[in-house]
């Protein structure tokens, strides 16, 4: 293998420590390309792959015919610019090995085939719901309808989980539900505690928000070992942890109840909050549904974040975060951050979930 990844990763980390450092300011033009060449002594090839680089990471763009410049604000304080390099090429790795391979699933872009989703049941209930009320498609909604409220929390009940449906903030996906969550719980350069290895995208959200990523060591049953995040409590100021129990998006395991219920006692023992994403959690084939951490929380510490994306597919991406203790601060949250959502896709969804068919 040639050396030239490794000279050009070099050369896009000090560009990128030199925008941080403001060197070179929101909105100014970076120096040419033959002028980078000279000043750093590195090949045509070299600084065009770092800048390359730069662009993917979302800290300059090119202007056709103008050169480069710097896009907006540069976030601060700087994640570490070779684990977010690292993160993009390892996200490209992952989208080109799930578009290229027809005999795999990929779960973590939910492609799931049209034969396993209930889109007949789908189309029923938009159709009906747009029959009922055609000024669906003229309104929004901030953090969904109570109907739709309702029926999730009758859904996290049958989990195990005594939720009001005012503890329930719907959003788009559960990636905006763990956006929201992390953003309300931690400041730029708080630690948080994730399993080893989480997902890319778990990954890339902790470092654009200026996050310390804390890797504690998961079993092969899934989650966290938690005499491993006990060890870590002791010597690290975590600001709270995130974890997928059920069938992660990485190795698709699943955290035993026991481990989970221990796991719960530690958050309690700590006063740690936890913000619990079960996006796969409806995928179990036999026996009863996995009880979700959320199950055994006595003190209102697991913000939970799902999403109903593997029961309906892709296209109809609704998701929610739950959790009493923050609801005011979410829901103030997502009035100021979050775009509409669908009233129409809402009140399908509340029909669908309310069909024992």
């Amino acid at each position: 293998m040639s050396e030239r990844p490794t000279r050009y990763r070099r050369l896009a980390e000090d560009l990128a420590r030199a925008l941080h450092e403001g060197r070179y300011p929101p909105g100014s033009q970076l120096p040419s390309v033959r002028q980078l060449c000279n000043e750093y002594g590195a090949s045509l090839a070299t600084v065009t792959h770092a800048l390359h680089e730069l662009e993917d990471a979302g800290l300059i763009e090119a202007r056709a015919r103008r050169g480069h410049f710097v896009r907006g604000a540069v976030r601060a304080p700087l994640p570490p610019t070779g684990q977010a390099l690292e993160l993009e090429g390892r996200r490209k790795r992952l989208i080109e090995l799930a578009t290229t391979r027809p005999d795999s699933l990929s779960l973590s872009h939910l492609a799931l085939p049209a034969a396993l989703l209930p889109l007949a049941a789908l189309q029923r209930h938009l159709q009906q719901a747009l029959a009922a009320d055609r000024s669906l498609l003229a309104i929004g909604s901030v953090y969904g309808s109570d109907a739709l409220r309702q029926a999730l929390a009758h859904r996290m009940l049958r989990a195990g989980c005594a939720v009001d449906a005012e503890d329930i903030i719907v959003t788009h996906g559960e990636g905006e539900a763990l956006e929201l969550s992390l953003r309300l719980l931690t400041r730029p350069g708080d630690i948080v505690a994730l399993p080893e290895p989480a997902s890319p995208r778990t990954l890339e959200l902790v470092a654009s928000l200026g996050l310390k990523p804390l890797p504690i060591p998961a079993p092969q049953d899934g989650g966290f070992s938690v005499p491993a995040l006990a060890f870590a409590l002791q010597h690290h100021d975590v600001r709270c942890c995130v974890v997928d129990p059920s069938f992660d998006s990485v190795r698709g395991s699943r955290m035993p109840d026991a481990a989970r219920e221990q796991f719960a006692a530690l958050l309690r023992e700590h006063r740690l909050p936890l913000i619990e994403c079960e996006l796969m959690g409806e995928l179990q084939r036999s026996g009863e549904r996995p009880r979700p951490v959320k199950a055994w929380d006595d003190d209102d510490r697991v913000l939970y974040c799902a999403s109903l994306a593997c029961v309906t597919g892709a296209g109809f991406s609704v998701g929610w975060v739950a959790s009493r203790r923050h609801r005011l601060q979410l829901r103030a949250a997502r009035a100021v951050h979050g775009e509409l959502l669908s009233p129409l896709t809402d009140a399908a969804l509340a029909r669908f979930l309310a069909d024992r068919g």
